[in-house]
């Protein structure tokens, strides 16, 4: 592209398609371009090369794109529409209809990337259909939608790289391994972003693979379909606070197979959060424990999640501590329809109240239960709550799923609740807040009530928190930057213009499950059959490495 350092590239005044005819955008300079808008001009890859190719010649180069289509790219290794190494800001553009041949079929990023108001949709790829990044990118108001990886990341891959997306969307993608995101390595932040509607063998909405880490914020993971973990599949470290997972669904029917909202085979902390509605074929709706794993919930509530087989709100094969948290309406019709517990189980200040079938709590093979005191559940749990407090056969008296009050949905302690003001004496915060998060205060009248719910009548909580200590996170900024044109260089001969067209836009061993169920207080009629073992859980591909920036091509 014939331009010089600062240049700013004007297509304001054109619309319709340009069509590559001797090859990729080669942009080694810093420079701003800018199209008249997304619907209006597009740049065509002429299924021939990359679209843009942001060369670090010599490092340093700062680019911004606006107001473009950039479509039908054909790339080789590394990515179809954009392909960066440098400093690239795009906004208000649109990158459809992409193909990379292994990675990052809209962009591919070894550089720095900030995406804003953009849409990434109808790419393809090996692995990180939407985007593969290995190196630093933000994703800010923007959708990634209907991409498709034959591996992994259908939305997109990060591969040792750091990855945030805010106030975005991604739906509709499909991989074999993370239908929406796959985080193969680095860190990888979504807030506020509604991951909804993908679908992939392992990891319907999203998947860590060992030794990653990814936080969950403030958003919603919703209608996710997969084998094993429709919402999330985890092998590293993830953490999913004030948000809601709901109506994702594990579909497998072999054993091992489960985990509507998650499957976890690492370790999973969820708090201030709902997990509702999600199906399995097998067992976990909810959450699906393996062996080897660490599953920690407080503040959070666990409502209507239906297992064909069992284990309606949690199937636990390994270390799991519950705190502070309601567990109701979740059924399955063998053994639990609430916790089938195969491992090391703590549990305090909880509700369990029972759904249409199974039981609230049932222990089998090695696993044990330690109660800490102030749980309320339904029915006798098994004759496991034996702590300080626990109240057995009594119900709850709770409301429905509902809006009580901050972004998730809530069961409401009703008038009458024995939970009210009978939870551990000895509770001092953190946490502050119920589930709800600030201005629910998590002590009134001198004592905490069971549940993730706070009734907030009564007296001033004590002590009195400071506002730092709110567990929701402030999300960052998300204005738009609008390009202002400025002088306008002619953009070099390597595109035809065709202005007819225009685009559309643990870490505790654990026994082995398949011993006989023991005989309990709680046994019934209800069939008896063993859960069985999980199979070790599938490692997704590897990503790729940070490619070596390129030599310069040659330029005609």
């Amino acid at each position: 592209m014939d331009a010089n350092d600062g240049d700013t590239i004007d297509a304001t005044g054109i619309s319709g398609v340009i069509t590559l005819t001797t090859g990729q955008l080669l942009v080694d300079k810093s420079v701003t371009i800018n199209g008249a808008g997304a619907d209006v001009l597009a740049i065509d890859g002429n299924a021939a090369s990359v679209v843009f190719f942001i060369f670090r010649n010599p490092p340093g180069e700062t680019v911004t794109i606006s107001g473009l289509t950039i479509k039908n790219g054909r790339g080789g290794s590394f990515g179809g529409g954009i392909e960066n190494e440098e400093t690239l800001t795009v906004t208000n553009s649109t990158i459809s209809g992409n193909v990379a041949g292994e990675l990052g079929g809209g962009i591919a990023n070894s550089g720095t990337a900030t995406i804003i108001n953009t849409i990434i949709s109808g790419n393809s790829a090996a692995q990180g259909a939407g985007i593969y990044n290995p190196g630093m990118m933000t994703v800010i108001n923007s959708t990634i939608s209907g991409n498709m990886a034959t591996t992994t990341g259908g939305a997109c891959t990060t591969a040792g790289g750091t990855l945030e997306i805010t106030n975005s969307t991604l739906s509709n993608n499909s991989a074999d391994v993370g239908g929406a995101i796959h985080n193969g390595g680095g860190t990888l932040t979504i807030t506020n972003t509604t991951v909804s509607g993908n679908s992939a063998r392992d990891g319907g909405g999203t998947y860590l693979s060992h030794t990653t880490a990814m936080t969950i914020i403030n958003s919603t993971v919703s209608n996710n379909t997969a084998a094993r973990g429709g919402g999330a599949f985890n092998v590293g470290t993830l953490e999913v606070t004030n948000s809601t997972i709901s109506g994702n669904t594990s579909t497998g029917d072999t054993a091992g197979d489960g985990g509507g909202a998650g499957y976890n085979a690492g370790t999973l902390n969820i708090v201030n959060s709902t997990m509702s509605g999600n199906m399995a074929t097998r067992e976990g709706a909810g959450i699906y424990n393996s062996e080897d794993s660490i599953l920690t919930i407080s503040n959070s509530t666990f409502s209507g999640n239906v297992a064909s087989q069992t284990g309606g709100a949690i199937f636990n094969l390994a270390t799991l501590q519950l705190a502070n948290s309601t567990l109701s309406d979740n059924s399955a019709p063998f053994l639990a329809g609430g916790i089938l517990n195969f491992g090391p189980l703590q549990i305090g200040n909880t509700i369990l109240s029972a759904g249409a079938s199974g039981v609230n709590l049932y222990v089998n093979g090695g696993g044990t239960v330690a109660s800490l005191g102030y749980n309320i559940s339904s029915d006798d749990a098994g004759g496991f709550l034996t702590g300080p407090g626990d109240q057995i056969n009594t119900e709850p008296l709770l409301g429905p799923l509902q809006d009580n009050g901050g972004t998730t949905l809530t069961h409401a302690l009703l008038p009458g609740s024995p939970a009210v003001n009978a939870g551990d004496v000895a509770f001092t915060p953190p946490p502050f807040f119920d589930q709800r998060g600030p201005g629910f205060f998590r002590v009134r009248n001198g004592r905490i009530d069971i549940g993730s719910f706070e009734v907030q009548s009564g007296s001033t909580p004590s002590p009195t928190p400071t506002p730092t200590a709110s567990p929701t996170p402030t999300p960052a900024a998300t204005a738009t930057p609008t390009s202002t044109p400025t002088a306008t260089p002619t953009s070099s001969a390597t595109a035809t213009a065709t202005p007819t067209a225009t685009p559309t836009a643990t870490p505790a061993a654990t026994s082995s499950p398949t011993a006989t169920p023991a005989p309990s207080a709680t046994a019934t009629a209800t069939p008896t059959s063993t859960p069985r073992v999980t199979p070790t859980p599938r490692v997704g591909p590897t990503p790729r490495p940070r490619p070596t920036p390129r030599q310069r091509p040659s330029t005609q």
